[in-house]
């Protein structure tokens, strides 16, 4: 946890990074944070005296069980209740109608060099599309010990094989995986995520063919029974005398009148607004805009299909081992899209395109993605208008 937050000189000397996941199924669990490290300067007090965890409140919950201060004269302070904030996060204002973001703040008290901080803290996850995460056994802070538990593993987890340098454990329904005296890691400036070049493991309960059905199925659920849609839709493509544009008029009013805002895809419960609904708030995320979307295409008569893209366009995920390589299997299928047919070509690309750019372009081309109905892969530049939709000879098993 620590190493995901904390960039710098070494100013402080990590004794322990316990993180032990305690699942109830494969969509709920609780994430359970151990953590004990010593305040070495000035610059340390300033920086690691206190704890920031941002999370859903509409699906995740954060829980102080404890945290403490041992001072070099030997004394100790334990945080108080006073010292323990949530507050709301800074884009909580642009989309009221989600549930809001929220910051679960603690300030460890009378900090000073030499301090030796100790607290535990869980966030719990309810009812999430998948678990996923990845563990890096490295830091930018010296660690003599870092472990990973997970309890009442369900049968859908999986793991990626563990690294030379890392230990692993296998119990009844358990799995613990550590590393000791961890060297702390220079920062370097352009420097890649250190997932890329340390020892890490990669852990999900996802499964894409799932995934890709039960995501189609809930978009396609909302776009249905579109009352004011239809009549909106009608209005807007009246004069119009190719599937072209159609799609253009349609793009352009959503563009012009529905803000882009709310949460990403994975990041909350799949609750998504009716078409209807997206319609009169004005607003929604890339979600919610992709079923109003939705429902505006099927009214003009034009075959469109769900898909959705990653952040990724790296090279690598290129290639044939994408579909079994756990390092892919991330919360990281994060806009929703819509692909657009004319009979069975490719026209266009909708929900991140710009009314002032040719409706024919989008830069979703530029990275990876799921269609979601035919559960195949994307790969970068394999959904391109006007060259057809490319079947990548790659199926999800």
């Amino acid at each position: 946890m620590l190493a995901d937050v904390m960039h710098g000189a070494q100013n402080i000397l990590i004794y322990q990074d316990v993180h032990t996941v305690k699942f109830k199924d494969a969509r709920n669990w609780t994430d359970v944070y151990s953590v004990k490290y010593k305040v070495l300067d000035y610059a340390g007090v300033k920086s690691h005296a206190e704890l920031s965890i941002p999370f859903d409140s509409g699906c995740e919950n954060v829980t102080l069980f404890s945290a403490s201060v041992k001072n070099p004269d030997g004394k100790t302070y334990s945080t108080a209740p006073s010292e323990v904030h949530i507050m709301d996060s800074g884009n909580t204002a642009d989309a009221p109608y989600y549930m809001p973001a929220k910051i679960f703040t603690v300030k460890f008290p009378h900090v000073v060099p030499g301090s030796v901080i100790d607290y535990k803290i869980g966030v719990e996850h309810k009812n999430m599309p998948f678990y996923y995460e990845k563990f890096v056994f490295a830091s930018d802070y010296d660690t003599e010990w870092q472990e990973v538990i997970f309890e009442n593993i369900p049968p859908e987890f999986r793991m990626s094989p563990i690294p030379h340098n890392v230990n692993k454990l296998t119990g009844k329904n358990s799995i613990t995986v550590y590393k000791k005296n961890i060297r702390r890691t220079g920062f370097e400036i352009k420097q890649p995520p250190l997932a890329m070049f340390k020892d890490t493991v990669y852990c999900t309960t996802l499964n894409f063919q799932e995934y890709c059905s039960e995501l189609n199925r809930r978009l396609n659920t909302a776009a249905g029974n579109s009352q004011l849609v239809r009549k909106k839709t009608s209005e807007l493509i009246k004069n119009c005398k190719t599937p072209l544009e159609k799609v253009t008029v349609i793009r352009d009013f959503v563009d012009r009148n529905i803000r882009l805002a709310g949460p990403a895809l994975n990041d909350y419960n799949w609750i998504f607004s009716t078409a209807d609904d997206t319609l009169k708030r004005s607003y929604g995320n890339s979600a919610d805009r992709a079923v109003l979307l939705k429902a505006m295409l099927d009214t003009a008569g034009l075959k469109s299909e769900f898909i959705v893209r990653s952040n990724s366009g790296m090279a690598e995920i290129m290639n044939r081992h994408y579909i079994n390589s756990l390092r892919y299997f991330q919360n990281d299928y994060n806009r929703v899209l819509l692909n657009v047919y004319d009979g069975k070509n490719l026209i266009a690309v909708l929900n991140e395109n710009s009314r002032y750019a040719p409706v024919n372009l989008d830069r979703s081309m530029t990275y990876t993605g799921l269609n979601l109905p035919q559960k195949m892969p994307l790969r970068r530049g394999d959904n391109v208008p006007g060259e057809g939709n490319k079947n990548v000879g790659l199926r999800i098993n």
